[in-house]
This record gives structure tokens, C-alpha cells and sequence, in this order.
């Protein structure tokens, strides 16, 4: 999905810093980001390759998939976030099997039925319309693949904003209808359920087709 708007030119070792306090407020909002990401790993096990990663950002997930040795391709509209990501995960050992894409998730550069997994963590609140980014999604994937969708809860939102509020930057956010996507999904042929954890909605779909 498209690129994250909180995304800052920085070294690497600036980009881990900001990673690091963005978490510690998190915390501090009483915000459990570890039970957070422990919830999406859970919904996207079983891990099927290839995976497909949309919206690169900082590559909290991204690192959390590399760490299990499968191939990814992560796509991000943002060159320079892509290029301090895959730094950041070549320092840590984590890139040897990621193809880092610059593209446009709405219009994907690859083929049919290319992927077992797709995945997209805490970027559909930062698109007004999903809807050509979730087709694309569902196109790529092989028939019986996945697509597991999830973003933060509206408290998460609110904390995220706060955040940034304090950092002088803006953080637009949509909050979308769970139905909404839900349909969405439904009438691209999947079968689809919808899930929740601490701060974190997800939408698990099936391509059947």
C-alpha cells in the first residue's frame, strides 16, 4: 500500500532511534505493541511462499517475516523509505531474501497468481479508498492464497496521532468500516473472516478462484 505519510529521510541509525521512541510511547499510552504484532503474526500463519509485503514503511513486519527465511517481495511507493528499510535489515542479517519494489500497490508490476501470502499491516488507514490496492492484492495471489489485511483500532489511531501531534507532524487517517472491507474482499471471490486482538482489527481472506 501507499507509503507511510510519517516517513522522514534519516540515516539508518536515525530511522532505529525514532522505531525505538515511537514504541516506548506507544507503550507509555498503554499501548501493547508486542501483543499487537504477536495478534497479525498469528493471522498470517500458516506462512505460504512466496509473500507479498504491501506498503514496506518501517519494516516492523517485514522483519518479523525475514526472521522466519521465507521470500518476500515488499513494495512501498516511497524510494527512499525502501532504500533505509532494506539497510536497516541488511545490517541485521534479515534481506537475503527480500526483493525490495518500488511501485504502486494500485497498479502491481507482477503477474497473476504469483503469491501463497499477502500481507499489509497498519497502511489501510493511510488510503481513503482501499478498494484498487485490495484487487491487486487478490490478483496476485495463487488460487487458495491469502490475504490478511490488518490495521490499528481506532485507540491506536488516536495514540499514533498524538504522537506525531507532539513531533509537529500530521498523520491522516481513515478509519474504515470492518463491513466495508469485509465486502470488498467478499466480492473478489474470497472467503473472508474478520478478526480482533489488542489494538488491532484483521481481515483474513482466502482466494477460491
Amino acid at each position: 500500500m501507499e507509503s507511510r505519510s510519517d516517513h522522514d529521510p534519516q540515516s539508518g541509525q536515525g530511522k532505529t532511534a525514532e522505531r525505538s521512541s515511537t514504541d516506548e510511547r506507544l507503550r507509555a499510552m498503554g499501548i501493547d505493541i508486542e501483543a499487537a504484532r504477536r495478534f497479525v503474526m498469528a493471522q498470517i500463519e500458516p506462512i505460504s511462499e512466496p509473500v507479498l509485503d504491501i506498503g514496506t514503511g518501517r519494516g516492523h513486519f517485514l522483519a518479523l517475516l525475514a526472521a522466519r527465511g521465507v521470500r518476500i517481495t515488499t513494495v512501498d511507493t516511497d524510494a527512499a523509505v525502501l532504500r533505509e528499510t532494506a539497510e536497516a535489515l541488511k545490517a541485521r542479517g534479515l534481506a537475503d531474501r527480500i526483493e525490495f519494489l518500488h511501485a504502486d500497490a494500485a497498479a502491481l508490476p507482477l503477474p497473476d497468481a504469483t503469491f501463497g501470502l499477502a500481507v499489509s499491516v497498519n497502511a489501510l488507514h493511510h488510503l481513503e479508498n482501499p478498494e484498487p490496492i485490495i484487487q491487486e492484492a487478490v490478483r496476485v495471489l495463487r488460487p487458495g492464497g491469502r490475504l490478511v489485511l490488518s490495521d490499528w483500532t481506532r485507540e491506536g489511531v488516536e495514540a499514533i496521532n498524538r504522537i506525531h501531534a507532539a513531533q509537529g507532524r500530521r498523520h491522516p487517517a481513515f478509519l474504515h468500516d470492518s463491513e466495508t472491507i469485509y465486502d470488498m474482499l467478499a466480492e473478489l471471490g474470497c472467503a473472508v473472516r474478520a478478526a480482533s486482538g489488542p489494538h488491532q482489527r484483521a481481515w483474513i481472506a482466502s482466494k477460491e478462484k
